[in-house]
């Protein structure tokens, strides 16, 4: 993450704990989005420096054939890609459910869709009505949709989409149409190091748009809309 956002985080915390809830709320928010990203992120890296590292080193020794460092290499990418995008995906659905319960509270449950819908289509009406934001125009959302598209059919089919209902493949095949860094081998979905940098930075935009509305509601009192 950049150091401009670790700077932002200590003005803030020099500001002393005696300041307004919707400052105290919106350095939460944005600490616990901003620090649980990057854990996810630089745990991804660094995992695949210490094992380039390794190979390469057992390559120089001659213990390992030129040829299958390279393809041990390619292989426990491809591996770690999928475990950090999933892990990146519950992280912010997590990070929506706090919002949305923050926004809500006990009324989340009557607020519609919520209850009927399953992964990121639950909050299509919390972030519209409880937050303001036009998801017809939300490019972040849109990218959301695409994310919980391709997490589905990593998680529920290890990425075989051929193995998929016909109305879920579609939905794959349309998201292979318009992303480079989504990739399809041998009937096998892969995602790519560009992909999570993608939906990560998507996320973390509209993470700071529910954030800033939620602010902005606190200081003028929580006027809380119609479920």
């Amino acid at each position: 993450m950049a150091g401009e956002d670790r700077a932002g985080m200590n003005e803030v915390k020099a500001r002393g704990p005696n300041r307004p809830l919707h400052d105290q709320q919106d350095e939460f928010f944005r600490f616990s989005q901003f620090i649980n990203s990057e854990v996810i992120l630089r745990c991804h890296y660094n995992t695949m420096l210490t094992f380039e590292k390794f190979v390469h080193d057992e390559v120089a020794a001659g213990r390992m054939e030129q040829g299958l460092g390279r393809a041990s290499v390619q292989e426990h990418l491809n591996q770690m890609c999928k475990a950090t995008f999933l892990c990146l995906f519950s992280h912010a659905e997590e990070e929506l459910e706090n919002m949305a319960r923050a926004r809500f509270r006990s009324e989340l449950e009557q607020v519609r869709d919520y209850a009927s819908n399953s992964s990121v289509e639950r909050f299509k009406c919390v972030i519209r009505d409880g937050f303001g934001i036009d998801l017809m125009t939300c490019t972040q959302w849109k990218v959301l949709k695409d994310a919980a598209t391709v997490r589905n059919a990593l998680l529920h089919c290890g990425g075989v989409i051929h193995h998929l209902p016909k109305s879920k493949k579609r939905k794959v095949e349309e998201v292979l149409r318009t992303r480079t860094d989504v990739l399809l081998r041998s009937g096998r979905l892969y995602v790519t190091e560009a992909w999570i940098d993608h939906v990560a930075k998507a996320f973390q935009e509209l993470h700071d748009r529910m954030v800033d509305s939620l602010v902005e509601q606190a200081k003028q009192g929580d006027p809380r809309p119609p479920v």
